[in-house]
């Protein structure tokens, strides 16, 4: 990267989710390398939002719950970016772009000539067809590929850029608190933890199914949605007492200093986790996550002593792991290698 140049980091949807919190994180490693950093992604309050020394450039993308606007919305941002950023890149410029979507602006990069980056996130992108354009547009425009997995690497057949993988980390600030605080201690009642989209494939049902067949436990679901759907999906849904609906914040120490045993349920046959930032801060506090056995989470969490990797859509197990977890998390004298031969059972 040319320290003469610009970086224009390109994101579509500024929010709370785990693919702008780690290109947060890449961002300030840009800015404190001295570099000259603009950012490109949609207003409002997320994680990309005031990183010290970035210049910004709000693009008018929104997500919209009718599935055909957003997709005109869409379209409309990729020749957006693909004009602004044709006009304004110099040969010494880098485009460094977040997951698979904002193919205006590869294409932008691609003619004029610079560097290009691609930070791949997922590989659930629907309907097909928009999912295949994509790929043929990153294959034939990108440069350099880094994916946050093995499983996410394997999922492309690349060939043209250079690719690498590169895990998900924590940022500093998050892991200073975690340092003052030490690990996880919570007390009063056994407290299982999921912070998530508001998404049926993301194990939103199943997470209020596990607390109403488990009353004596407190359960805790932080969504990533607005405060309408929220009350909508609360007012439908009518989870049980011991269940808490929470609106999204960016800080969720204080959930995961209360937090026994942390959640990711997105159901294999439907989303596939390339990662999950959520299993890395549980860790970082020592709690024991459940998560699926396929996909990213499968890379980063050693069973017994990090958790179990379960398949969401086997509810019995998951129920007895957290009748177990719950019955002897108090107890010195708790063997989880007996645990998880009574899970697996």
């Amino acid at each position: 990267m040319s320290k003469q140049g610009n970086i224009y980091g390109v994101h579509l949807l500024n929010d709370i989710s785990g693919s702008p919190l780690v290109f947060s994180m890449v961002l300030s490693d840009l800015v404190a390398e001295g570099k000259n950093v603009h950012l490109f992604t949609s207003s409002g309050k997320g994680f990309l939002s005031d990183i010290e020394g970035v210049t910004y450039h709000a693009i008018p993308y929104a997500w919209n719950p009718n599935k055909f606007l957003t997709l005109l919305n869409f379209l409309y941002v990729q020749c957006y970016l693909f004009f602004v950023l044709f006009f304004r890149l110099r040969k010494n410029d880098v485009v460094y772009v977040n997951t698979l979507l904002p193919f205006g602006a590869l294409i932008a990069a691609r003619l004029r000539g610079v560097h290009t980056i691609q930070h791949m996130h997922e590989v659930s992108v629907k309907p097909a067809a928009l999912f295949g354009i994509l790929c043929k547009v990153s294959e034939y425009c990108t440069k350099e590929m880094v994916f946050v997995s093995h499983y996410l690497k394997s999922c492309f057949q690349f060939k043209r850029p250079v690719q690498r993988v590169v895990h998900n980390r924590l940022d500093a600030d998050f892991l200073r608190i975690v340092q003052q605080h030490g690990p996880a201690k919570p007390k009063g009642p056994f407290t299982v933890l999921m912070l998530c989209s508001l998404k049926a494939y993301k194990g939103v049902f199943i997470f209020t199914r596990l607390a109403k067949a488990l009353p004596n436990v407190r359960f805790r679901m932080l969504l990533n949605a607005s405060e309408a759907d929220i009350a909508e999906f609360v007012q439908s849904e009518q989870p049980s007492s011991n269940c808490e609906i929470i609106s999204p914040t960016r800080n969720t120490h204080p959930y995961y200093q209360q937090a026994h045993l942390v959640m990711n349920l997105s159901l294999p046959d439907q989303w596939i986790e390339t990662f999950g930032m959520t299993i890395l801060e549980a860790k970082a506090y020592g709690i024991k996550v459940i998560a699926p056995p396929i996909g990213g989470p499968a890379e980063i969490v050693n069973e017994p002593s990090e958790g179990w990797l379960i398949d969401s859509r086997n509810y019995d197990q998951l129920l007895q792991c957290i009748q177990t977890q719950a019955a002897h998390y108090s107890s010195d004298s708790f063997n989880p290698t007996l645990e998880t031969a009574l899970i697996n059972a």
